[in-house]
């Protein structure tokens, strides 16, 4: 009974309290008390350790005890489901998000160009390593992305949420391919992180564009050298953005003025 566990003492170590079919409380003149399940399997009498009294008490080593049993019934050593199931969980433990996002990072690397490859390991490591890089992939909850893709919006980044969204979408799927998650949790968040309204671009008066193209060239030590090239070059010929960055080089005469 509970109450025999808790007031048993004996001054021999290893005195034996059995409960039935091979399940016992083993007491040892310290005082502490484990629960032990003696059972055969293949010929070969084993012990099988199921807990500190009364850290587990009664009735959960009853539970453990039924469990164990009907794996031997079924022919399954206990023992060994115990230290599969225990390295299960040291193995989930350390498939982080983190460490599977790169996995796929390095994965998709071959279809990506140079660019793209560092932009998307460049916002994971800014925005999404640091909140939940170091947490199993399948303790990561709906609100935990919610949280992130919102902190994100709050700084004014709502295209940088929504795609930060898709991204972990694609890392979650490849952790389902690959056996170390169940749940797609970022396709549930589909729809909820938006990107911000479009509005009308910020524009400028006739009357300014000689202060904007001085300040434009003042500022050039400041700019990508290739930004300041484009902007110029737009500032002279006030062709649409898409025409050139489209532009080819037999649409230009560098003959004639």
């Amino acid at each position: 009974t509970a109450k025999k566990c808790e007031t048993a003492t004996r001054e021999k170590d290893g005195t034996k309290l059995f409960d039935g079919k091979g399940l016992f409380l083993e007491l040892h003149k310290n005082g502490s008390k484990y629960w032990r399940y003696k059972y055969r399997i293949g010929g070969i009498e084993k012990l099988l350790s199921l807990g500190v009294y009364p850290e587990v008490p009664l009735a959960e080593a009853r539970e453990k005890h039924r469990e164990a049993h009907k794996l031997v019934a079924e022919g399954t050593d206990p023992n060994f489901a115990k230290e599969e199931a225990k390295r299960a969980r040291e193995l989930e433990s350390t498939n982080t998000f983190e460490l599977i996002a790169r996995e796929w990072h390095n994965m998709k690397k071959s279809e990506w160009s140079e660019t793209n490859t560092n932009t998307v390991i460049a916002r994971l490591e800014k925005d999404v390593f640091p909140e939940i890089g170091k947490i199993p992939i399948k303790m990561i909850t709906h609100k935990m992305l919610l949280d992130l893709a919102s902190s994100v919006k709050e700084r004014g980044a709502h295209e940088l949420a929504k795609r930060i969204v898709q991204m972990s979408s694609h890392i979650f799927q490849y952790a389902i391919i690959t056996g170390r998650a169940e749940k797609n949790i970022a396709e549930d968040l589909k729809g909820l992180v938006k990107a911000k309204p479009k509005g009308h671009f910020a524009a400028i008066e006739a009357r300014e564009l000689p202060q904007f193209i001085s300040d434009l060239r003042n500022h050039r030590a400041n700019l990508k050298h290739e930004t300041y090239l484009a902007v110029n070059f737009m500032m002279l010929t006030f062709v649409r953005t898409g025409e050139m960055i489209k532009a080819e080089w037999s649409e230009f005469d560098f003959e004639e003025n």
